[in-house]
């Protein structure tokens, strides 16, 4: 299926490495940014990046990659290199290879359409118990997805949730961060 067309708005996969274990995650995220370019969202994420995001996913994780695509219809993608600073911060622990934090983005509108999540993978063991999220790593998450969030959309490069189905995209104006452990089937095959 083809990507839709909406107006202003860039995709961007980021491509997780697990190093020295042949691991790999994507997560896909949407902004919007009237006016700028791949180029701008790179160095508006590469800016607003904050480490408290990453927080349990193992320190030997990182984003080796990201390909930035405006939804246009036309314009090539931008492929960047590692992205610095989007890289895990637990120091303790193996990972949990199924096993995801998950971060919940909502729109003002409700519905399926109007919501999203991003699965941060390769979590660290001690940064959970019992398949529930350590308490400072909520906190972590939180703060830290709240503190990008605002800082991308001041930047006029804003998070939301783009609808594939109706080539739409609306604003996250609330990010929250789900206390149970989540997993996607597809990402089964990493265990």
């Amino acid at each position: 299926m083809p990507l839709p067309v909406i107006a202003d708005v860039f995709r961007c996969a980021f491509e997780w490495e697990h190093v020295g274990t042949n691991q790999s995650a994507v997560n896909v995220m949407h902004f919007s940014g009237p006016g700028k370019t791949a180029a701008n969202v790179q160095t508006a994420l590469l800016a607003h990046v904050d480490a408290r995001m990453f927080a349990p996913v193992r320190n030997s994780c990182d984003v080796k990659n990201a390909t930035i695509t405006p939804l246009d219809g036309s314009t090539a993608s931008l492929v960047t290199g590692p992205m610095a600073g989007w890289v895990g911060g637990a120091t303790t622990g193996d990972t949990i290879p199924g096993t995801s934090a998950v971060v919940s983005l909502r729109s003002a509108l409700r519905g399926r359409s109007n919501r999203g999540r991003v699965f941060l993978p390769f979590i660290s063991e001690s940064a959970q118990a019992d398949g529930l999220l350590v308490g400072g790593y909520i906190t972590d998450l939180l703060a830290g997805w709240g503190a990008f969030a605002t800082a991308m959309a001041a930047a006029g490069i804003a998070l939301g949730i783009a609808s594939y189905k109706n080539a739409n995209w609306h604003q996250a104006t609330t990010v929250l961060i789900d206390t149970r452990c989540g997993t996607q089937r597809r990402r089964q095959e990493r265990v």
